[in-house]
């Protein structure tokens, strides 16, 4: 099931890539986008194929852009949400996460996922709909680019807080992991 939903995650992925990405096909060989879609339309008896081709491409472009938004986000915000939650030094996020996921319960996992699902998604989106606006612009559709881009910020913001989410949890589960005893509710 998580397998199926990941493939699904990264070819919904690929599919809002694809926009921008053909946005910017059709300006650089000066196509028109309705020419080309009555031009396919002729080509109808041949649409669950094109289907296939178009999905197995947008699955390879949706872990392109994973790949890349993980890049761009490591860069900017991750260090910085895990080092003030962290809050020291001593302790690696790696052996925090190896540590749960070796030793969380399988309810806990289930959240950690559907959490990292969520941090991959608006992350992605983030990168996706900045990318869709830059094409919007340079097709003069000013106030569709400038929707999209208030959408971009949303998603950055979501995605932001989503992180910041997903990084607590995993704190919080290895600090109950380590010492079930312990409290671990942060006094001010």
């Amino acid at each position: 099931m998580a397998t199926t939903a990941l493939i699904v995650e990264i070819i919904v992925v690929g599919i809002f890539s694809s926009i921008w990405l053909l946005l910017l096909v059709f300006k650089c060989y000066s196509l028109d986008p309705f020419s080309t879609l009555n031009w396919l339309s002729q080509y109808k008896d041949w649409s669950t194929f094109f289907l296939v081709i178009f999905l197995a491409v947008c699955y390879q472009l949706g872990w392109l852009i994973n790949g890349l938004s993980y890049f761009i986000s490591k860069r900017t915000f991750n260090k910085v949400i895990r080092d003030k939650i962290l809050r020291c030094d001593a302790i690696n996020y790696d052996l925090i996460r190896t540590t749960i996921f070796i030793k969380g319960s399988p309810f806990l996992l289930g959240k950690i996922r559907e959490e990292l699902s969520v941090v991959r998604l608006t992350r992605t989106a983030t990168v996706n709909f900045l990318l869709i606006s830059l094409m919007l612009f340079i097709y003069r559709s000013w106030i569709l680019g400038t929707v999209v881009l208030l959408i971009f910020v949303f998603s950055f913001i979501q995605a932001y807080g989503a992180y910041k989410q997903y990084c607590g949890r995993i704190f919080s589960a290895y600090k109950v992991i380590e010492d079930p005893t312990a409290s671990f509710i942060e006094k001010e």
